[in-house]
């Protein structure tokens, strides 16, 4: 169930060149969301921009009745959110999609890796949360363009989950995507985990999807689409996916059918 809420800002500051973090004070939301799910935010005051801007959910904290997001300034909406200020009030909407699936994984002996690409670090923080209990089985890797552009990497750790760096400079972790990082990994560790969960651009995703099929891991990816309603009316944020035989594909709306899909479902466009 979604809910509309005029939530007080409670903490909203940069933490990483053009990236913010928002923390909003929100209950039922808080109470009601899960890893993976985002919320469809109006960005100004006036109809400009029209449309609200979907975007992860980054933390829950139900307790505190809060919820968390990270995004980056990339256009007039997130631009315009950019300059709230603590104290202010967000229109939101949420929570919405479906989330991160993680019935099987815990209590069992499953190995899991989550895999986030820049900005898709944003909605594995909650899932890692959820999993910190399950230490020993459970390890984050996250890659960027460079060092500066790594995403809330303290506080993975501080999740008490080893955390494993990838850039495309070198500038921190290996050298490469953090894709790249994932396989010599899986080649120098010898293990294979039962599950991994991932978010980031399509060509990251792209590249995730023929390894874990290759290996035969099983991967649930969010997807990160441009979004008209958000509520599956407008049908702007459909993406193809798998029906039936190999030949085989429909259209799904990520607003409502994802954002988390499988990754053996998932037919993205070269």
């Amino acid at each position: 169930m979604a809910f509309k809420d005029e939530a007080h800002v409670h903490f909203h500051e940069e933490v990483a060149p053009g990236c913010f973090l928002i923390r909003l004070v929100s209950a039922e939301i808080a109470r009601s969301a899960r890893p993976g799910q985002f919320v469809n935010v109006r960005c100004g005051d006036t109809y400009d921009p029209l449309l609200r801007r979907p975007i992860s959910i980054h933390r829950i904290d139900p307790e505190a009745g809060e919820i968390s997001l990270l995004y980056r300034v990339v256009g007039r909406g997130t631009r315009k959110l950019s300059a709230l200020k603590a104290g202010e009030t967000l229109d939101i909407v949420g929570p919405l999609g479906n989330g991160f699936k993680t019935e099987g994984f815990t209590g069992s002996d499953r190995e899991a890796v989550l895999l986030g690409g820049g900005i898709g670090a944003a909605p594995l923080f909650a899932l890692a949360a959820e999993l910190a209990d399950q230490r020993g089985r459970v390890m984050v890797m996250l890659g960027a363009s460079t060092s500066v552009d790594l995403l809330q990497v303290e506080e993975f750790r501080s999740l008490g989950l080893p955390v494993l760096l990838a850039t495309d400079d070198g500038s921190a972790g290996g050298r490469g995507t953090v894709v790249d990082a994932f396989r010599s990994w899986l080649k120098d560790s010898g293990k294979k985990p039962g599950l991994v969960f991932a978010c980031g651009p399509h060509p990251m995703i792209k590249a995730l999807q023929r390894l874990c099929a290759k290996a035969g891991i099983e991967l649930q990816v969010a997807l990160e689409e441009r979004m008209g309603c958000g509520l599956g009316g407008c049908l702007s944020c459909v993406c193809k996916i798998k029906s039936g035989g190999d030949s085989d594909w429909r259209y799904a709306r990520v607003c409502q059918e994802g954002p988390v899909f499988s990754g053996e479902e998932v037919l993205l466009d070269e």
